[in-house]
């Protein structure tokens, strides 16, 4: 890529971008823009989806889970489990070294798998609150059945 002043940027560009370079992403982004309202009129796919299938079509699905947050309440559950990885008695003080340690052997031991540990820990967190409806209720039923026939398909695919 060439900018109008006939610099050839670095790559990649770290740092803060450029007028020059945030005009031509304006311009770009513009243009994409009328691409994807284009489609989804063709097609009658909202924009998102249209944008997720083009993530996944290369290679990139995009995660927007913070894993770190669903282990800290998957160890608040599950404490003593988890100080026995790294063989920490029950009183002692969990400081955030620790806890970034115990993250890591979570992740070792639950290899392939852990993400998906996390994510239907937390779907079954949430499913146990009060306050949702009977709907709610069966979405997350059937959220939770999803996931747990990937992760059990991921498992005898792994061991075949």
């Amino acid at each position: 890529m060439v900018l109008p002043s006939g610099d050839v940027p670095s790559t990649p560009t770290s740092g803060r971008r450029s007028a020059e370079v945030n005009a031509i992403l304006g311009a770009s982004f513009e243009k994409l823009k009328i691409i994807l309202n284009d489609l989804a009129t063709q097609t009658s796919i909202p924009t998102t989806q249209i944008i997720e299938g083009w993530h996944k079509s290369c290679g990139r699905v995009i995660n927007g889970t913070n894993h770190w947050n669903l282990y800290s309440k998957y160890f608040t559950k599950h404490e003593g489990q988890e100080r026995r990885r790294l063989g920490l008695p029950l009183d002692a003080p969990i400081t955030p070294t620790i806890r970034g340690q115990l993250y890591v052997k979570f992740k070792e031991e639950n290899s392939e798998m852990w993400q998906e540990i996390l994510e239907i820990h937390n779907m079954i967190e949430m499913s146990d609150l009060p306050t949702q409806t009977v709907a709610q209720h069966a979405q997350m039923f059937n959220k939770i059945r999803k996931k747990l026939i990937s992760l059990v398909s991921l498992l005898l695919s792994s061991m075949s």
